[in-house]
């Protein structure tokens, strides 16, 4: 399997996998299969942010100077948002029926446009080889067996 060689393409895939979850979700006519799904795709989002918020972030705002300001402030403002509505849809039976679910969906589409045209592409052309080696082996590292999605997808 081969593996992303530039943190956009890492981000972006990672992306796709989760609004397939979510799609899959909103789709499963099964209780327990969407709520297995849900229950993925929270994880893994959840898991995203704290990727972002720990090490990509950090690192866009060494390289462009723009501490606790900019894009990075106001996503980070948006993560707290997006995990306050998946707690309040993980309530539901069914929580991609839930009544938060398109305020979920709007709020990601936009985000997710901000970070892959913006933050995603500035790691990848303002950092060194090294640099994005280094942090693409910590998000690997960081994966479990079971998400050989990621290599796949």
């Amino acid at each position: 399997m081969s593996r992303c060689l530039a943190v956009t393409e890492f981000f972006v895939r990672d992306h796709d996998r989760l609004d397939c979850l979510l799609e899959a979700a909103y789709y499963a006519d099964d209780i327990d299969r969407s709520q297995a799904l849900f229950a993925a795709f929270r994880f893994g989002l959840e898991r995203h942010m704290d990727w972002e918020e720990q090490l990509l972030f950090p690192l866009f705002e060494q390289k462009t100077g723009w501490i606790d300001v900019g894009p990075t402030a106001g996503m980070v403002a948006e993560h707290k948002q997006i995990r306050q509505l998946l707690a309040v849809m993980a309530q539901y039976d069914f929580p991609v029926h839930a009544p938060e679910a398109k305020k979920l969906q709007s709020i990601l589409a936009c985000h997710n446009s901000r970070e892959e045209r913006i933050v995603y592409p500035s790691i990848d052309d303002d950092c060194t080889e090294v640099e994005i080696k280094t942090l693409l082996a910590q998000l690997y590292d960081n994966l479990a067996v079971a998400d050989d999605l990621y290599l796949v997808m």
